[in-house]
């Protein structure tokens, strides 16, 4: 962290969390969603679904919410309402303020519900919303998959499985991923340890789901490298 202070060469507010942007694509942002208004979205940020087979598709519902059963605080982010039936397409919320390439990407995520799919995960390296890395996790398949989405199109190019953790409980899912090799990890357990050149370019962060899966995120961090 002091390195990271040392070489800060400009600052700002997003979302009422400081975020400083440093040499290179060095960036650290906290969001536990406490200065967020029940009802509204961090600033900054954009909802949309990726689904190339039917345009159009309907924007789930995000929002931040009140929770007394938040890991940090009282509010979290949640997809509230999926809006369409659509069980390939992509609910996204991220934002292209916050760039970087080589990052660590720290999330707390609770699967609320889903018949045909749960769960979801950090994004990273967003170029577009047809264009990122992804880490999802997803109780009803009991696996921790990694994906690369390029035009559109979703890769896996990792899958950690037999990992038993019913919906309705936090997990923290994190992500380090330095030139082309990406880690990721589940309550703090290492889980995947991949290689991949997709992506080379800094992007943007945010929050991922699948189809019907209504998902909520709380302590959201990112850190430049």
């Amino acid at each position: 962290m002091k390195s990271l202070i040392v070489r800060c060469i400009a600052c700002m507010v997003i979302s009422g969390a400081l975020v400083c942007f440093a040499a290179g694509d060095a960036v650290s942002l906290a969001l536990d969603f406490e200065k967020e208004a029940a009802g509204s979205l961090p600033e900054g940020w954009k909802a949309e679904t990726a689904y190339p087979d039917v345009p159009n598709t309907p924007v789930a519902t995000w929002k931040v919410v009140e929770d007394a059963k938040a890991p940090s605080g009282k509010h979290i982010l949640s997809l509230t309402d999926i809006n369409h039936s659509a069980t390939r397409a992509y609910n996204l919320l991220w934002t292209n303020q916050v760039r970087a390439k080589d990052v660590t990407v720290k999330v707390a995520i609770r699967s609320d519900k889903g018949f045909e799919d749960q769960g979801g995960g950090p994004m990273w390296r967003v170029q577009d919303a047809s264009n990122y890395y992804v880490c999802r996790y997803n109780p009803l398949e009991s696996n921790c998959r990694l994906y690369y989405v390029k035009d559109g199109k979703r890769t896996k190019i990792g899958d950690a499985i037999g990992i038993v953790i019913p919906a309705g409980e936090w997990i923290t899912l994190e992500v380090t991923h330095i030139g082309d090799n990406i880690v990721c990890t589940l309550n703090g357990k290492e889980i995947l340890n991949v290689t991949d050149t997709t992506i080379a370019n800094a992007g943007g962060v945010g929050l991922w789901t699948k189809g019907d899966a209504a998902t909520s995120f709380d302590s959201f961090e990112v850190k430049g490298i």
